[in-house]
């Protein structure tokens, strides 16, 4: 843009217009034929400098004065817009850390619902597992017309022995049907049919059967009758216990074990001709051998086998020599396997 008229007057940088005027008395002239000319022109201008210079201050002035307002308003403006975001900062942070205490909090209750919702699967597949053991139960409850005298029982005890009479009745190949009452008949005496079912139930005779012949002759034609293998010749042990002794080699030393809570895994008990007073009770008999050792049998005393563990624990057959039928065990509480008892 072209230098106005007063800029020659206010322009700090170059005042040289200004400056010849206010001078000009000490500036030393060339005479020449354009000096009176060029002095004329000087005190014009300064005449009219002279003439608008109250209203080029007013407007210095005014610009200086706006200029300082609008300085100053963008100062506070800054110092607000400052203050507006040092607020939305710690606004900022106390929000995140709202939402970061609030999902904490969620995912520990969650965490305990959880826990809570397991528990509770937990207890209902329990509660499943019990009703459906229930249901089977049922499912496998028999009642039994024995000669007119009702018992209930398990399909389970009756299958107890799977060679027997009552097993094969209740195979389910329809061999025996249902009364309309929901009774199966059986054509047999049934005075003596509950020491059959406790038979099956317990695999042992009490000892107040045992001594009563009467009774044991009763519950040895009843165990015939329904074909219980093997258990008639051990019911009526009471009668044969002297013949037993015949198949034993001539030899009267017996061997009185007594062991109670101790580790006899891993023994070998070949060639004992052990008491039936013998116990075992409690002992861990695990892998342990009477493969080869003699039972010896007695009606007044039961070789005690009680609460021992015997998984993998060999005995003789029963039957055998070695372990004739009239050799009374006691194995309750006892953890075996199926072959020994």
């Amino acid at each position: 843009m072209a230098a106005s008229f007063f800029d020659a007057f206010t322009d700090p940088k170059d005042q040289s217009g200004f400056s010849r005027i206010k001078d000009s008395s000490s500036v030393t002239h060339t005479p020449t034929n354009d000096t009176p000319q060029l002095s004329l022109e000087a005190k014009n201008q300064s005449s009219v400098y002279q003439d608008y210079l109250p209203e080029w201050k007013l407007v210095t002035d005014t610009y200086r004065a706006k200029k300082l307002a609008l300085h100053q308003h963008m100062t506070s403006q800054l110092e607000k817009l400052c203050a507006l975001e040092d607020k939305f900062e710690k606004m900022s942070g106390d929000f995140h850390g709202k939402v970061e205490g609030a999902y904490d909090q969620l995912s520990t209750e969650l965490d305990g619902w959880q826990d809570i919702l397991e528990a509770d699967q937990d207890r209902h597949t329990h509660e499943k597992a019990v009703i459906h053991q229930v249901w089977r139960l049922q499912e496998e409850r028999i009642k039994l017309n024995v000669g007119g005298q009702y018992f209930e029982t398990s399909l389970s005890t009756l299958r107890r022995d799977p060679n027997s009479m009552l097993a094969a009745m209740f195979s389910g190949n329809g061999m025996i049907s249902r009364d309309p009452d929901g009774s199966y008949f059986i054509d047999r005496d049934s005075t003596y049919f509950r020491l059959v079912l406790n038979y099956l139930r317990d695999l042992r005779i009490p000892p107040s059967v045992q001594e009563d012949s009467k009774i044991m002759e009763e519950l040895m034609q009843e165990a015939m009758f329904y074909r219980i293998k093997g258990k008639p010749l051990e019911i009526k042990m009471g009668k044969f216990i002297k013949g037993l002794w015949k198949v034993y080699p001539v030899e009267s030393t017996r061997t009185l074990l007594h062991f109670v809570d101790k580790d006899l895994s891993n023994l070998d008990f070949s060639g004992y001709r052990l008491d039936s007073r013998s116990c075992f009770s409690g002992c861990n008999l695990e892998n342990s051998s009477f493969g080869s050792a003699w039972f010896i049998a007695d009606a007044e005393h039961a070789m005690d086998f009680t609460n021992s563990f015997m998984w993998g624990t060999q005995f003789p057959a029963l039957g055998s020599a070695q372990r004739p039928f009239g050799v009374q065990i006691r194995f309750d509480g006892a953890v075996v396997d199926e072959m020994i008892a």
